[in-house]
């Protein structure tokens, strides 16, 4: 038997740019929500009549094999994708664009059928129709967050270096600027002949500028991972090269450059403030910490400094970068989701977070904006503490929170890297967004963790006509 799905939203533009996005090559991992598990085996990413695209469905612990051709493309009316081969018995997804008095409708209209017969609707269909809905909720809301934040980019297409594109931050700000219809640069580490991609010999500290002339933006974000191995002398020694020298070697070679970039903007955290306690501190505060994580900091954004006089240079101090994909949440859902999460130590250290989808946001505004110089917050404005971190993240989850890892077991499993992030109290203010008017895509904990997780409260009148 045949199962129905429709879910529509007004869009505050015109019918050909929301259909325009649809056909960029980034649109599509923007639109895989962040508590799937989907990758892209094979795609020439796009949505013409006879294109395909081949992915990976993680279904629990198992992966399937998803083929999906395109049909039906009438520009800029619609576009169907009907699944070949698959988890269902058959799927076929409408894309609808029609005109709007306010701008224009967006229609998702989808017909398929359960797998497994009789036993597939006993089991599945309730889990399947609740996916489904939430996974076109977060669709939809991730369409209107880009399309507005892309609507500030006016002009000629701009061209953009991102080193560290394959990892968490890099990788969705790469697909968000792709969507806007700019030239992305990769910066890889094995020799290439892309014009799109710059090799990056980061053992000898030798990048090859031969693509790189003439950039709007050098956005570094690579690096060893600070959470990713205990701090032993040998990781320490990692942690520093990887981060101070590399910037080092790569701010030197791009003031080499015929054209130097624009503007640099470099990864940093808001480590660099160390232990503030109770005390608020933004970036006009004087940074005086002398740990390990602070001292890397400081080295990290003075390797920036051959590019001073070249380059407008942003140092993007993030907070801890909320996404199911990685970090610090990805390593709590799962004693969270079994009942086993609680607070870390006292649980009254301050932790100054931000969504992924802001980092993006942000990382895009300094491009274009050249009011950002220097040190930027990128943290949310809701700070908590720990103890109001993991209240609301058992709520979202509908779990309880009552098992504290204590502070000697914290230190005991990860050493001197629990002090400095999970037992650390940092209370930072992001005073140049606010002060810039920044809006937050998601200023609050809850917000973003039912967006991310897929735990928005179900509205069936708005499933059909037009969302609130």
């Amino acid at each position: 038997m045949d199962k129905y799905f429709k879910f529509a939203t007004q869009f505050s533009c015109t019918q050909t740019y929301l259909f325009d996005w649809h056909e960029q090559a980034g649109a599509f991992q923007r639109l895989v929500p962040p508590w799937k598990s989907v990758q892209v085996v094979e795609s020439d990413y796009q949505i013409t009549n006879g294109s395909r695209t081949v992915f990976s469905v993680g279904i629990g612990p198992v992966k399937a094999k998803w083929e999906a051709v395109h049909q039906g493309y009438q520009y800029p009316d619609r576009f169907v994708d009907v699944q070949k081969s698959g988890p269902f018995r058959s799927w076929e997804h409408r894309h609808l664009f029609s005109g709007h008095p306010d701008g224009c409708l967006l229609t998702d209209d989808i017909t398929y059928k359960l797998p497994a017969g009789i036993l597939g609707k006993w089991l599945l269909s309730k889990k399947i129709e609740e996916d489904v809905e939430q996974m076109f909720r977060f669709r939809h809301q991730r369409t209107k967050n880009d399309l507005s934040r892309l609507a500030d980019f006016s002009g000629e297409p701009m061209k953009i270096a991102i080193s560290g594109s394959s990892g968490l931050i890099g990788s969705e700000l790469r697909t968000f600027l792709l969507g806007g219809g700019h030239q992305v640069i990769r910066i890889s580490r094995k020799p290439t002949d892309d014009p799109l991609e710059a090799y990056w010999d980061s053992v000898n500290g030798e990048l090859d500028t031969t693509n790189l002339e003439g950039l709007d933006a050098f956005i570094h974000l690579a690096g060893e991972s600070i959470a990713g191995k205990r701090w032993t002398q040998n990781q320490k020694l990692r942690l520093y090269h990887s981060r101070v020298d590399g910037t080092r070697k790569i701010a030197e070679a791009l003031a080499k450059c015929a054209v130097p970039p624009k503007s640099f903007i470099c990864a940093s955290a808001t480590g660099i403030y160390g232990d503030t306690g109770d005390q608020w501190v933004d970036e006009r505060s004087v940074v005086s910490s002398d740990s390990f994580l602070a001292s890397i900091c400081r080295d990290w954004e003075a390797a920036c400094d051959p590019l001073r006089s070249c380059s407008r240079v942003v140092h993007s101090r993030f907070g801890i970068v909320i996404s199911p994909k990685g970090g610090a949440l990805k390593n709590m859902l799962l004693p969270f989701r079994l009942g086993l999460g609680g607070k870390v130590g006292n649980g009254k250290q301050y932790w100054s977070w931000v969504s992924l989808d802001d980092v993006v946001y942000c990382l895009a505004r300094f491009v274009r904006d050249d009011s950002f110089v220097g040190p930027v917050n990128i943290v949310s404005p809701q700070v908590l503490t720990n103890l109001e971190f993991t209240k609301i993240l058992g709520r979202v989850l509908g779990r309880p929170t009552l098992f504290p890892i204590p502070s000697v077991m914290a230190k005991a499993a990860f050493g001197e890297m629990a002090e400095a992030l999970l037992l650390c109290s940092c209370r930072v203010r992001p005073s140049k967004l606010q002060e810039s008017n920044y809006e937050f895509a998601f200023p609050d904990l809850a917000g973003v963790l039912r967006n991310y997780l897929g735990r928005n409260e179900t509205d069936k009148e708005e499933l059909t006509g037009v969302s609130r």
